[in-house]
C-alpha cells in the first residue's frame, strides 16, 4: 500500500511543479529607466543582486542607457522596486533594489513575486565590474568584464579584454574573448572559447573547467573534484594540482607540464612540446 506524502512536502513539491511550468508573470508593471551621462568615463560598476540583465555595448553610444521593468504581483511593492546611481571620478555606478520579497512562489495559479528586468547599453569602450547574487546575465560586445557571482549564471560574447572571473555556483560560457583569469570557482561549470590571450585558472572546486581555441597559454592552479578539458591551445599549459578530476589535453602547440596529480586521469593527445607528468619525467 502506497503511503500519503506528509502535507508539506506534498505542498512543497506542488509548488516547484507550479513555479517550473509557469512563465515568469508580471501583473503589475512599472518602467525603470536611467540615462547616465559618459563624458570622461572609464568604468562601471553594476550591482545586480538577483536581478537578471542583459549587458551590452553599442557603437556610438555616449552615455549609460538603463532599461528596466519593475514586476511585482502586488503593486504596493513596485515601490520598492527601484535603481540608484552614483558617479565618482571616472567611474560610475547602478545599483538595483528589489525590497525584501524573498518567499516569491507560485501555487494553484497563485503568484507572489517582486523583481526587475534589466537591458544595459554601455559605450564601447567602458569596462564592466558586475556583482551579481542569484541573477543570471547575457553580457557582449564589452571593453573588459569583471564578474562576481553566487549562483547566477553568465553567457558572455565578444568581450575585447580581459574576463575576470570570481564564482560560486554558477555556470559561464563565453565565447570570443581577449584573456581569461578564473580567480575561483565553486560549483560552477566554466567553458570558454576562442581566447586571443592566455587563460589563467586559480582555483576550481567541483566544477568542470573546459578552455578551446586559446591562442596563449594556459596555466591552471588547484582544482577539486571537476574535470578539466582543454583543446587547441597555442601555447603551453601547466598544472598545480588535479585532485580526483580528470584531466584531457588535446592539440598543445607548446609543452604540458602536471605538477602533482590525484586519482584522476591525465591523458594527452597532440603536444607538440615537452611532456612533464608527475613522477614520469620529461
Amino acid at each position: 500500500m502506497r503511503k500519503a506524502l506528509p502535507f508539506w512536502v506534498a505542498l512543497a513539491l506542488l509548488v516547484v511543479a507550479g513555479a517550473a511550468g509557469a512563465e515568469e508573470p508580471c501583473r503589475h508593471s512599472a518602467p525603470r529607466n536611467v540615462n547616465l551621462d559618459g563624458a570622461a568615463l572609464k568604468s562601471l560598476l553594476l550591482n545586480l543582486g538577483s536581478t537578471d540583465a542583459h549587458v551590452r555595448g553599442v557603437a556610438g553610444l555616449s552615455g549609460i542607457e538603463v532599461r528596466g521593468t519593475a514586476c511585482a504581483s502586488n503593486p504596493q511593492w513596485l515601490d520598492e522596486l527601484k535603481i540608484d546611481t552614483s558617479r565618482n571620478g571616472p567611474e560610475a555606478t547602478v545599483s538595483v533594489r528589489t525590497g525584501n520579497h524573498n518567499d516569491a512562489f507560485n501555487l494553484f495559479g497563485f503568484s507572489r513575486y517582486a523583481y526587475m528586468r534589466l537591458t544595459v547599453n554601455v559605450p564601447l569602450q567602458l569596462a564592466v565590474v558586475l556583482n551579481s547574487g542569484s541573477g543570471d546575465v547575457v553580457a557582449e560586445s564589452l571593453a573588459s568584464l569583471d564578474f562576481h557571482s553566487g549562483s547566477g549564471d553568465l553567457r558572455a560574447y565578444q568581450i575585447a579584454g580581459a574576463l575576470t572571473l570570481d564564482l560560486g555556483s554558477g555556470d559561464v560560457e563565453a565565447r570570443g574573448v581577449g584573456s581569461v583569469d578564473l580567480r575561483s570557482t565553486g560549483s560552477g561549470d566554466v567553458s570558454v572559447s576562442n581566447v586571443r590571450g592566455d587563460v589563467r585558472a586559480g582555483h576550481a572546486g567541483s566544477g568542470d573547467l573546459h578552455f578551446s581555441g586559446v591562442q596563449g597559454g594556459v596555466s591552471v592552479g588547484t582544482v577539486g573534484s571537476g574535470d578539466v578539458r582543454l583543446e587547441n591551445i597555442g601555447g603551453s599549459i601547466e598544472v598545480d594540482r588535479i585532485g580526483s578530476g580528470d584531466l584531457v589535453v588535446d592539440d598543445v602547440a607548446g609543452s604540458l607540464q602536471v605538477d602533482e596529480d590525484g586519482s584522476g586521469d591525465v591523458s594527452y593527445h597532440g603536444v607538440k612540446g615537452t611532456v612533464h607528468l608527475p613522477g614520469k619525467g620529461d
